[in-house]
């Protein structure tokens, strides 16, 4: 997948599983501080990543401060192919 794509992909799951607006969501956004996601949050976000092929352990998630972090992760994590 596309950087873009997974970019994407994984705004549109912050969104549905943190319950927050498009417009939250920025690279520089603090996923604990800014986006107020949990530790079952962080479970969530990897088991829906996983279903896309795209392999990020929660302890990855949780390790990720901002959401341009978890893109990294998402990007590196992708086993359908190059960026």
């Amino acid at each position: 997948m596309k950087y873009s794509e997974i970019a994407s992909i994984v705004s549109a799951l912050l969104v549905s599983i943190l319950h927050v607006t498009p417009e939250e969501i920025e690279p520089t956004s603090n996923l604990q501080q800014d986006l107020e996601a949990d530790s079952l949050d962080f479970a969530e976000l990897s088991v829906r990543l996983a279903q896309r092929d795209i392999k990020v352990s929660k302890d990855q998630v949780k390790g990720a401060d901002t959401v341009a972090d978890l893109i990294r992760l998402a990007v590196d994590g992708d086993s359908g192919g190059g960026v």
